[in-house]
């Protein structure tokens, strides 16, 4: 009784479908992404999915993009911004097309007569630095963007940066069905790694570790520089979360955002205006509601209008 009352707690009427409840998963544990051919991304979401992850329907295309489909070959007309990120870009808890991107995408090709917008989501959830940073490396410049945005949150970044010494394994697709979610969830606020499997090759930085932490940030900042540089065309680094970060890491980013050809977009700023995040989380979480990506594709508007990166507007 104390586990199915939980179950229904924290997933209402969803506990009582075993899809449904199966849904509730940590992505790499969930059977729907399959191992890179790159070492440092890791893994990626496998194409053509029609299923549900946290019993919301999702959709991947035929590059495996939890996105609409995209001809590689970018119309005349078209303006094509490549977004990276975790969770929060996927993404997690909310429809698809109430992401922020997504969103942002309907609103910029609706108000210009002749210039059209895709916003391509290379987002996957539990990427750190590394995959996020190799993925603008490996898989984005095929698709010939205009532009880069990134995502950062405070766990994307707490994600330890480590070389692959060899190729990783995926771990076994669990069924959260056939555990007890309330030892689960226990588990997981605790960080004991005791009954949850974990994906034991991204170990994740501790708290006192504000170095590292720091120093790993500033990396993503500089290689992403690098890589617009490279291919010159602008990067957009943007900060998600209902909290301020650490002073020093906001002092940081302010830094790099002056001494590298960078925008970095504070949108934790326009987050906290609405209020406690574990008001606004979805399910228990910090993964934005709908109303949370509106705002961030304003905030994410309002820096691209600045910069002159939206012909047409």
């Amino acid at each position: 009784m104390i586990e199915l009352s939980y179950r229904y707690f924290a997933v209402g009427s969803a506990a009582f479908s075993l899809k449904r409840f199966n849904s509730f998963n940590m992505l790499p544990l969930s059977g729907l992404v399959q191992p890179s051919e790159y070492p440092g991304i890791f893994y990626e979401l496998k194409p053509n999915l029609d299923t549900l992850f946290h019993d919301i329907p999702f959709k991947t295309n035929s590059a495996g993009l939890a996105d609409q489909e995209y001809a590689q070959n970018k119309a005349d007309n078209t303006v094509r911004v490549a977004v990276l990120g975790s969770s929060w870009t996927m993404a997690t808890d909310v429809a698809q097309q109430d992401t922020y991107h997504s969103v942002l995408e309907a609103e910029l090709s609706a108000t210009s007569d002749h210039q059209n917008y895709e916003f391509l989501n290379f987002g996957v959830e539990y990427y750190g630095l590394r995959e996020i940073v190799d993925t603008a490396r490996y898989r984005v410049m095929e698709w010939d963007p205009d532009i880069l945005v990134v995502a950062i949150t405070a766990f994307t970044a707490r994600l330890r940066w480590e070389e692959p010494s060899k190729r990783e394994l995926l771990p076994d697709k669990v069924y959260p069905v056939f555990e007890s979610y309330s030892l689960r969830e226990l588990d997981y606020i605790m960080g004991s790694g005791m009954y949850t499997k974990r994906v034991s090759s991204r170990p994740r930085l501790k708290l006192s570790e504000q170095d590292a932490y720091r120093s790993q940030i500033a990396r993503a900042f500089y290689e992403l520089d690098q890589i617009a540089t490279d291919n010159n065309i602008p990067v957009i680094i943007m900060w998600l979360s209902y909290l301020k970060p650490p002073k020093d890491v906001e002092q940081e980013m302010q830094r790099l955002d002056q001494e590298l050809d960078v925008i970095f977009v504070d949108t934790y700023n326009s987050l906290i205006a609405l209020g406690d995040g574990k008001n606004r989380g979805v399910r228990k979480n910090r993964h934005p509601d709908a109303l949370g990506h509106k705002t961030i594709a304003q905030s994410l508007k309002e820096a691209m209008l600045k910069n002159k990166l939206l012909p047409g507007l």
